[in-house]
């Protein structure tokens, strides 16, 4: 389930995960989350544990903070990546999978970090 927050729900929230990808201009950084978050040249920052994700990032040129979170009955599959040297070994990312009305057609309906490991 993806729910929108204000800038201070997210700043706050964010505090209580784990593990965080954080994307700016000159860098990407996967670890352990930072006590603080800068916004010179950030472009996105997502913070996660095994439970939920905080989402931050722009469209139109407007911050967005979101949570996304598991939601009974929602199908879903994880997928393990190998990192590049300096990021960690490995990233998990959880597939929510939804299906079209019309012709029922599976489609990946939202997407979630949830597991780094160093």
């Amino acid at each position: 389930m993806r729910k929108i927050l204000t800038k201070e729900q997210a700043l706050e929230q964010r505090k209580n995960l784990s593990f965080a990808m954080i994307t700016r201009l000159s860098e990407i950084t996967i670890g352990e989350a930072p006590e603080e978050l800068s916004f010179d040249e950030l472009i996105e920052a997502r913070f996660f544990d095994a439970d939920r994700e905080i989402h931050i990032f722009q469209e139109n040129g407007e911050w967005n903070y979101t949570c996304i979170s598991e939601e009974d009955g929602v199908e879903f599959f994880d997928r393990e990546s190998r990192l590049i040297a300096g990021l960690g070994t490995k990233l998990v990312t959880r597939k929510h999978i939804a299906y079209d009305k019309t012709d029922g057609q599976a489609y990946i309906s939202d997407m979630r970090l949830v597991n780094w490991e160093g």
